[in-house]
């Protein structure tokens, strides 16, 4: 990843975690919402989607969810390209955090885009016992994981220190916008302070699943984080996004 920047971009985002695909999961239930929703990115200075379908790999079969995530990327992207509304969207999924991760075959289809960067989930009451050691494995087969909003986490709210040793080895992490534009609630303030301060935080994302109570929306956290945190630690999450492919 790229050196932080001093001038904020306000366009050519990339939000690497949204549930944009039709009928995929909790996300977008139908293309017309999809549509409605990468209108309201594209108006929040969004260029590139990275869709995220929730995949669940002791519940879900990766062959199934591959070629259903395609039929359902080729659906919205048409339809999208006959709409003219300019806007990429590729491939990625948010990964429950599981053993039998390390069991399928070719788990490059399941990061985002054409990287080696994975976004992961965790449950929201605990932290695994096995986390780190699944996280080691996941590195030792060439895949970075990125944690999504760890500040949803219950026991990593009351404890944000958990998170030191997994970001020294590596892992990444992102957190939702909305987490700062909506207003920080009070009990994840000091989370939230002590992972920006610490500049723990590698990515800004929208996890939008709507146009009503979770859209696409990015700018005011920007604004947000920029006055309270700086121009040049916005410009490095915004980056680290962009450059993935």
């Amino acid at each position: 990843m790229r050196k932080r920047k001093e001038i904020i971009a306000i366009n050519s985002i990339t939000d690497m975690h949204c549930h944009i695909l039709p009928g995929m999961d909790d996300g977008a239930k139908d293309v017309e919402t999809s549509v409605k929703m990468a209108q309201m990115a594209l108006a929040e200075g969004i260029s590139r989607i990275i869709a995220t379908p929730h995949f669940e790999p002791d519940i879900k079969n990766i062959e199934d969810f591959v070629a259903k995530r395609e039929e359902a990327i080729l659906h919205l992207t048409s339809e999208l390209k006959a709409r003219g509304i300019d806007i990429e969207i590729l491939t990625g999924a948010e990964v429950y955090l599981t053993p039998s991760l390390l069991e399928l075959a070719r788990l490059e289809r399941l990061c985002l885009g054409n990287s080696r960067y994975m976004l992961v989930e965790i449950p929201f009451m605990s932290v695994p016992i096995w986390m780190d050691e699944l996280l080691y494995s996941l590195q030792l087969k060439g895949v970075t994981p990125v944690l999504a909003h760890p500040e949803r986490n219950i026991k990593l709210i009351t404890k944000p220190q958990i998170l030191d040793n997994f970001v020294d080895r590596g892992l990444m992490l992102q957190i939702n916008a909305s987490s700062f534009y909506d207003g920080i609630a009070r009990d994840i303030r000091g989370f939230m302070k002590y992972v920006m301060k610490n500049q723990m935080v590698h990515f800004l994302a929208t996890d939008a699943h709507s146009t009503g109570s979770r859209p696409p929306k990015i700018q005011d956290s920007i604004r947000v984080i920029a006055d309270a945190y700086g121009r040049d630690i916005v410009e490095y999450m915004l980056e680290n996004a962009r450059e993935i492919r």
